[in-house]
């Protein structure tokens, strides 16, 4: 037989051989991890609290010599003190949000595609993925985190998203909030926010497009979009968040357009969730 021939084989039975022992280890060998990355002082309404912020982080797949594919996915919550209960469900639900978009992620990749990419030499980049999540507010009625998701997985840029949860005491249980409960009902508190959101994005669109900024680069917000928004509570208003693509070119990131409270306290409805936004903390 040809030299070079069995030389090939035997290259080729190595490939393979490190492959599947490499994919071994990374099944076999517990792969997800948790730890404490940072900590920090809030401003809450009832005196400062410490928070620790925690990282997950999970894998799959192998690469070795131009040929394998992998996946990796990261992602931090921070963990209010478990002082009460309601800061204590808080925190299992971030952490199961946090693991679940880990799970979701890491799952794409299927055995067909690893395999494939095994066999042929591939210049395909590592998918990649990392979850943040923020606390905007907290209280100790009303909790508003904000989750911001970047995630890779080809072409020339990542993409980035935004996922929100506001939430109000419920027993020793949380509600999750949505904006319309907030409001008064047919008071037109979409057109309130839905105006002063497409103003405040358009302004910061003049501010770096300067004489090149054009009625063609202007955004819109519809009324109706505001149903569905994300949108956190902050001590200064309700900030909405818009992804990239959602308002402009990627280019021009994200807008977080925030709607001061002078602008819609008489349209809350105090008589739900609204009675604890900070607005009205003089009033309680």
């Amino acid at each position: 037989m040809n030299k070079r021939r069995i030389l090939g084989t035997r290259v080729w039975i190595g490939i393979v051989l490190f492959m599947t022992v490499g994919t071994l280890i990374w099944v076999i060998v517990p792969s997800g991890g948790r730890r404490v990355v940072s900590e920090e002082n809030m401003t809450t309404p009832s005196g400062p609290i410490s928070i620790k912020n925690i990282e997950l982080h999970d894998r799959s797949g192998v690469r070795a010599f131009n040929r394998g594919f992998r996946t990796r996915g990261k992602a931090s919550f921070p963990t209010l003190p478990a002082t009460n209960a309601f800061w204590t469900t808080i925190n299992a639900e971030m952490e199961k949000q946090c693991r679940d978009s880990l799970d979701q992620f890491i799952g794409q990749e299927s055995w067909k595609e690893f395999w494939w990419s095994v066999k042929e030499p591939s210049a395909m980049n590592d998918w990649s993925m990392d979850a943040q999540w923020h606390a905007e507010f907290v209280s100790l009625n009303l909790v508003s985190l904000i989750a911001s998701y970047h995630d890779y997985t080809g072409g020339a840029h990542g993409n980035t998203g935004f996922g929100a949860l506001t939430a109000v005491s419920s027993g020793a249980e949380f509600r999750e909030v949505k904006l319309p409960e907030l409001f008064i009902v047919d008071v037109g508190w979409r057109e309130v926010l839905a105006a002063t959101a497409e103003r405040e994005i358009n302004k910061r669109k003049r501010e770096n497009w300067g004489a090149d900024f054009s009625d063609d680069a202007a955004a819109t917000v519809k009324a109706e979009e505001l149903d569905d928004a994300v949108f956190t509570v902050t001590l200064d208003g309700l900030k909405i968040w818009f992804a990239p693509y959602e308002k402009g070119a990627y280019a021009e990131g994200s807008f977080e357009p925030v709607i001061p409270y002078d602008l819609i306290v008489k349209m809350l409805d105090t008589n739900g969730p609204a009675k604890w936004l900070p607005c009205f903390e003089d009033k309680r």
